[in-house]
C-alpha cells in the first residue's frame, strides 16, 4: 500500500534524453496516451520525432484545450499521413 502519495517522487524523461541516453537512432511505433501531456510533448524540443517512423496518439481536448492543434502545428514541419481509427490517430511519418 502507497499510504500518502502527496510525497511520492517519480523521476521523469522526456524523449530526447531517452533517445540519448540509449543512443535510439529509430524508432519504429511509438504509442503516445498520455491523457493530455501530448500538447506539451509536441510543444517543444521535437528533435525524437525526425526518428519516429509511426505514432499511435489519443488526442485529448476534451481534457487539454488545444491538444490535438498542437500535435498538428508540430507535424506541419514534416510528411506525414494519418489515419482514424477510433479514438486512435495513427501517424505514419
Amino acid at each position: 500500500e502507497l499510504g500518502n502519495t502527496s510525497d511520492l517522487q517519480v523521476a521523469a524523461f522526456s524523449l530526447n534524453e531517452i533517445v540519448e541516453k540509449y543512443q535510439i537512432d529509430r524508432i519504429g511505433l511509438l504509442k503516445i496516451d498520455i491523457e493530455g501531456g501530448e500538447k506539451e510533448l509536441f510543444s517543444k524540443n521535437l528533435e525524437w520525432l525526425s526518428i519516429v517512423k509511426t505514432a499511435i496518439l489519443e488526442l485529448h481536448d476534451d481534457m487539454i484545450p488545444q491538444c490535438s492543434s498542437t500535435v498538428y502545428r508540430a507535424l506541419k514541419e514534416v510528411d506525414f499521413h494519418q489515419r482514424i481509427k477510433g479514438e486512435k490517430v495513427i501517424i505514419t511519418l
